[in-house]
């Protein structure tokens, strides 16, 4: 008798330190790692995500030990030995076999894995899985105490994180009436809606008739030029009209920008009502009376905190699962844990979140305010994933990134902002408020731009990245949109609003409506937004374009070459600087080999800063999958060595590089070209490159 109740109680520890070490890594080590990660992202600290998951977690501890204590003789060792087995697996699925799907942006997110990849971690977690229940089974405690451990070890790790991130103050005031509160004098309502380029303004504004109508008093501003290709470097411009200086302090230029610099400071001063709904990295004007992220305005701030829970519990889940339960996790999108914070695509789809935000703002309208009011409103409405079909119906799965479906999910964003301008009209305050509606840049789909052509080296595609919408209604306007060819620019936002209200003025930027049309230079930064960008004090792949004219005529843009010093590593693998300097003929993505050429020219920029009078030596580091395959290298047009791969695999190459191959300004234009393969521009060459380094002779 003795034994049988010693046998029960090893396999009773047996299951609980599995399903400790289980838990332990879903529950605490997963968000751990994922929030610290992305701090900035998150309005809440850890410590309310953990307050939420520890129920839930002990949940996971005691029903599969409780379980096995249930269990009669003959099952109980095997399904103690299961749940450990199960443990040990989703230790390694979450430590060791992490795979990188891309950006949770719905353009860059792909969950196609290599099949001999599929095949052969598959087969590698059902052997684990196998052995561990094997050993489990014949050596108990052993394992119990082994997976104990590992489980304390964790815990204790993931604690320590929580209490190693910056502490944020938790919010508990649940009023956000004021951003519905309008005044019968005058008003300003700034509205971002993210991504929104400007040609699809410009053609729903026409093709659909509420939309038109809704639009009725707007100036269109379709020459307008963003300042940088992603929201990170396009936010704090939009607050305050000061662009980024590259190299310069990101943070700084948040703190000088919006919580120091922004417009809405400035109406505050002014004695206005101030409102932000969606700060980026939580950053607020300082001056505002009330800033929310925009589940907080929609449902209130638990409807906040719980909906950061969720997203970390989701994303550990995912990173814990096989890749057999990945797909089932990820759910198309919408995930699977909400933590009853509205329907899950409510929950999580940012584009909804966002349209019924406008909704709600002309459906709770109320014109109480005693002072003027001012509303800065930044919306995911028109960001990717794409989740509207052409009826505005919600899909299971994100739809193809392609410029009809994208210009359907714009359609239904300006729908919805259609019915706030319904509902402004309807209750009289739609004459006594000013309206911004604009994005902070382009759609990021890859589609040709229909108003510029484009060329080699300045793609069309890259003209909508810096072609925001913009849309402007001052106060009392009225009659059908006017387009205007003015040459505007988000620097212009601040100054604008200032304009529109004559109760403040902008320290940079000139408003749309000044009479000051004189020509300028516009500046547009194009950098590659990553995994862990936002947050970054500094970016190392930023390429500068000046743009002296009309925006959709490349013949206006200029391409600044960057700079670098002797013996500067020009890096082409994940997270290198190499998109600072490559020009045409090179594969979007960059992996640990270095990045892919195509077609039959690739080619690579940059300036050096310090070269003298001698001759220099260029090492070029490189992979080829094709034996025997020769390239060619060129600088500034004259032929200075040929890379030969005898055989598949990396290999290093050193040539002379004489000074007078050098262009004006120490300029150096590297083409790489095959001696035989592909003359397609998309078709790859056979070659991927990893380094490049200018060393003197």
């Amino acid at each position: 008798m003795r034994r049988y109740f010693m046998d029960r109680l090893v396999y009773f520890a047996l299951a609980l330190s599995g399903a400790a070490l289980a838990c332990t890594i879903v529950f605490f080590q997963g968000p751990a790692d994922l929030y610290g990660g992305n701090a900035e992202e998150f309005t809440y600290s850890l410590s309310s995500s953990f307050e939420i998951f520890v129920p839930w977690g002990l949940a996971c501890l005691l029903v599969p030990s409780a379980l096995v204590l249930a269990m009669p003789r003959r099952v109980m060792p095997w399904l103690a030995a299961a749940i450990a087995a199960l443990s040990a697996m989703v230790w390694v699925q979450s430590a060791f076999l992490l795979h990188d799907f891309g950006i949770l942006d719905g353009q860059s997110w792909s969950m196609e894995v290599a099949t001999p990849r599929l095949v052969v971690e598959t087969a590698g977690v059902i052997l684990l899985f196998a052995v561990s229940i094997l050993v489990a089974r014949r050596r108990p405690g052993p394992f119990a105490v082994g997976l104990g451990a590992l489980a304390a070890a964790i815990f204790v790790s993931a604690i320590f994180a929580q209490t190693g991130v910056a502490t944020k103050q938790e919010r508990t005031s649940t009023q956000t009436g004021s951003l519905y509160s309008f005044s019968p004098e005058k008003n300003l309502l700034v509205i971002l809606l993210d991504s929104m380029q400007s040609d699809f303004l410009g053609e729903l504004a026409v093709e659909d008739i509420r939309i038109g109508k809704a639009l009725e008093g707007f100036t269109h501003f379709p020459d307008t030029t963003g300042v940088s290709s992603s929201t990170y470097l396009a936010v704090p411009t939009i607050h305050s009209g000061a662009e980024y200086a590259i190299g310069a302090s990101i943070s700084e230029h948040y703190k000088e920008s919006v919580v120091e610099g922004s417009f809405i400071n400035r109406f505050a001063k002014a004695g206005y009502r101030t409102s932000m709904i969606g700060p980026l990295l939580g950053t607020c004007p300082q001056e505002a009376a009330l800033c929310v992220g925009s589940a907080a305005a929609l449902h209130g701030w638990e409807s906040e905190k719980l909906g950061e829970a969720a997203k970390l519990l989701n994303l550990s889940l995912f990173r814990a699962a096989p890749l057999a339960l990945k797909e089932y996790i990820y759910n198309g999108g919408n995930w699977r844990v909400s933590f009853g914070q509205g329907d899950s695509q409510e929950s999580t789809q940012e584009a909804v979140i966002g349209n019924r935000i406008m909704e709600k703002l002309g459906e709770s309208a109320a014109m109480d305010s005693p002072v003027p009011t001012a509303k800065f409103f930044h919306l995911m409405s028109t960001h990717l994933p794409i989740i509207y079909n052409d009826k505005c119906e919600l899909v299971s799965e994100p739809l193809p990134i392609r410029r009809g479906n994208f210009k359907n999910q714009v359609r239904c964003g300006l729908l919805s902002f259609a019915s706030l301008v319904e509902d402004l009209k309807r209750d009289g305050q739609f004459d006594r408020t000013a309206i911004i509606l604009l994005a902070d840049h382009g759609a990021h789909g890859g589609w040709p731009h229909p108003s510029a052509p484009g060329s080699e080296d300045i793609r069309s595609y890259l003209v909508g990245v810096a072609n925001p919408a913009l849309a402007v209604k001052p106060l009392r306007a009225t009659g059908p949109m006017k387009t205007s060819n003015r040459q505007a620019s988000l620097t212009d936002i601040a100054a604008t609003a200032c304009d529109l209200m004559s109760d403040c003025e902008a320290d940079f930027g000139r408003s749309v409506f000044a009479e000051d049309d004189a020509p300028r230079v516009r500046q547009f930064l194009s950098y590659t937004w990553a995994r862990g960008l936002t947050g970054a004090d500094a970016l190392n792949d930023i390429v500068l374009y000046k743009i002296d004219g009309p925006l959709f005529d490349v013949a206006n843009w200029e391409r600044i070459v960057n700079p670098l010093a002797l013996n500067e590593r020009v890096l082409f693998s994940n997270g290198g600087n190499a998109r600072a300097f490559v020009g045409r003929g090179w594969a979007y993505r960059m992996d640990n080999d270095g990045m892919t050429a195509r077609g039959p020219k690739s080619e690579i920029l940059f300036r050096l800063t310090d070269a003298d009078e001698d001759d220099l030596v260029l090492r070029l580091a490189a992979m080829s999958k094709i034996p025997g395959l020769k390239v060619s290298m060129r600088v500034n047009g004259t032929k200075i060595g040929t890379m030969t791969f005898d055989e598949a695999g990396a290999k290093e190459f050193s040539v002379a590089l004489p000074r007078e191959t050098l262009s004006e300004g120490d300029k150096i234009l590297l083409s790489l070209e095959p001696l035989s393969g592909p003359s397609e521009p998309n078709k790859e060459s056979g070659f991927k490159v990893q380094e490049i380094i200018v060393k003197p002779r």
